[in-house]
């Protein structure tokens, strides 16, 4: 039978047949059409690539939707393809392969790096707002989205990543101005590139990310420590930087660190122990390596601590915040704060950290080992103990704690009589008058050059009358 449109035609009125039945073309050898039991009719072509032994069947297409002619040109494309060895079948498929990964190489190229930024941030936000839950600073998290905001989003924020070359990394680690600043900002691109790469891995996406970034320098020096003068100067300063003050007194006494006094609370205060005296509760929320830790509290810090009110103000809500800012908040804008305190005691350098050194290394020199230091100031104990006693050793030497921070402050008030040029009451330890508040004023920035006012444009001389022409 000739497979053309007149026979198809005239098959496709006729009865459907009770099982599939196959009729092959007169002319083209292999070509033909299958007449299945519900009347469909499909084009088919029987064939053998050369060099192959198995026969292959291919569907070309369906009646009336292809004409016969259409039908027969491809078969013979295929069979002849086939005489030679070739399988467009195959071919087709790779080609499709082909142009679908390209595709998918446009799309990965289009992506632009601001989605990540993006997304980048909605992490870091949400780690945030879980810090904040749980009564923490979330002082990295800040950190790293003031990064992103200043540094990475005006970097990046314009590239895909197919125009992007990720050697931008480097040098924008590299232009930072200082070690600390460098190390802050290669900290910030290695959790971007962790948040990307996660990311663009779910999307079936790879790109090559750097794996470390390198930082020139070490950081500036750490061991700075006041003298006990220079420590009695402090102590005098904060008389007029109010709550602020009183927290930076707090640090001087006890050695913690800044943000854990930042939120100290009066229920984390146990000032009338009577088994181990005087002592601050640090909650596990706030200290640095998560775990609850007791600081002794010597005399002073708990006269002062009785002496300074709760903060309760009219835009202020009530809170249990011993050194509550605005809004009841912890006290926050800490550079300021140092900087008011170096100005009131005539000192160029330090910073609030500084307290810790040197309390512990006016101890060491008065014969405390590292262990009550420590112990002190919160650190790991493998920090000092070796091998097998860093592991057994879970002592809080309450103790000698106590005696330390007792001698501290001895010798704090030591220096502040002799600043002073006479004694301070050691039962009211200066704290006679009334607390008072105090705002820390922040530098005023530099006013830019004044814009030199535009020349006026000169005044137009009135017009003169046009003059008669003479006629």
């Amino acid at each position: 039978m000739r497979i053309n449109i007149k026979n198809l035609d005239a098959l496709d009125r006729q009865p459907t047949p009770a099982k599939l039945t196959y009729l092959w073309d007169d002319k083209l050898a292999g070509f033909g059409v299958r007449w299945s039991p519900k009347g469909k009719i499909t084009y088919l072509l029987k064939f053998r690539i050369r060099g192959e032994a198995q026969q292959r069947m291919r569907t070309i297409g369906d009646w009336p939707a292809m004409p016969p002619d259409r039908a027969r040109e491809i078969a013979e494309d295929h069979r002849s393809s086939a005489q030679q060895g070739r399988n467009l079948d195959a071919e087709a498929k790779i080609s499709a392969e082909r142009q679908e990964a390209t595709a998918a190489e446009t799309r990965r190229r289009a992506i632009p790096l601001s989605a990540l930024l993006d997304g980048f941030r909605a992490e870091l936000t949400t780690d945030l707002d879980r810090q904040i839950a749980e009564g923490r600073t979330g002082a990295y998290e800040r950190e790293l989205l003031r990064l992103e905001r200043s540094v990475l989003r005006p970097a990046l924020g314009e590239m895909t990543i197919g125009g992007f070359d990720t050697a931008i990394f480097q040098a924008l680690v590299a232009s930072q101005g200082s070690v600390s600043k460098a190390r802050q900002l290669r900290n910030t691109i290695m959790r971007f590139i962790a948040h990307a790469t996660t990311q663009l891995t779910l999307q079936g996406i790879t790109v090559s990310w750097p794996d470390r970034l390198k930082v020139k320098g070490q950081p500036g020096k750490r061991w700075d420590r006041y003298s006990l003068d220079q420590m009695a100067a402090i102590w005098l300063a904060c008389d007029s930087l109010g709550r602020r003050g009183a927290l930076v007194r707090l640090l001087i006494l006890t050695g913690a660190r800044r943000s854990e006094a930042a939120r100290l609370r009066r229920d984390d205060l146990a000032l009338d122990d009577p088994n181990l005296g005087a002592h601050w509760i640090q909650r596990g929320q706030t200290t640095k390596n998560r775990k609850e830790h007791r600081v002794p509290l010597s005399p002073p810090a708990v006269a002062m601590l009785r002496w300074l009110p709760d903060r309760s103000t009219r835009t202020t809500p009530d809170t249990d915040l011993v050194f509550a800012g605005r809004g009841g908040k912890p006290i926050s804008s800490f550079s300021d704060l140092a900087r008011a305190m170096r100005a009131g005691a005539g000192i160029s350098e330090g910073t609030l950290h500084d307290f810790r050194r040197t309390i512990v290394s006016a101890l060491g020199d008065h014969g405390f080992d590292p262990q009550v230091a420590d112990q002190l100031l919160n650190h790991s104990a493998a920090a000092t103990l070796p091998g097998v006693m860093a592991v057994y050793q879970r002592s809080e030497l309450w103790a000698k704690r106590v005696a330390a921070v007792t001698l501290w402050a001895d010798l704090l008030f030591a220096a502040v009589d002799a600043k002073l040029g006479k004694p301070v009451s050691r039962e009211t330890w200066g704290f006679e008058a009334p607390f008072a508040e105090a705002r820390i004023k922040r530098p005023e920035k530099a006013q830019a050059a004044p814009t030199p006012a535009a020349r006026p444009s000169p005044a137009r001389r009135p017009r003169r009358p046009a003059r008669a022409i003479a006629t």
